[in-house]
């Protein structure tokens, strides 16, 4: 049975995750004690830890979309859906047009 307080000595810092923070680059230092665990410690383990990571990278990854719709609509940048919207009403402007010009435009024949 573990005591109340007991459970402390059982948490253990196993992984460090270190950022460079210049260059964004990261990596992942693993405790020795770490490779001593049995297997399915570390899998139970990884997975937890790998919940977390998703976790904070899909925060992340929505807080850099939405600051960079933010700064395109700042600067003037038409978003890719836009942008397909945009060429799309494009061309059919161009097509419509070909269609009015092709009544009005007259080939004359070569004479023989």
């Amino acid at each position: 049975m573990v005591l109340e307080g007991d459970w402390m000595r059982y948490k253990w810092i196993a992984i460090n995750c270190h950022a460079n923070l210049f260059t964004g680059e990261g990596e992942v230092r693993i405790k020795p004690f770490f490779s001593g665990l049995s297997p399915l410690m570390k899998c139970d383990l990884l997975q937890d830890w790998k919940g977390d990571i998703d976790h904070l990278y899909d925060q992340a990854l929505k807080e850099w979309r939405l600051e960079s719709q933010a700064l395109n609509r700042r600067d003037g940048i038409i978003p890719d859906a836009d942008l397909r919207i945009f060429v799309g009403d494009a061309e059919d402007m161009i097509k419509d047009a070909e269609i009015e010009l092709s009544g009005n435009i007259t080939v004359e024949k070569e004479d023989a």
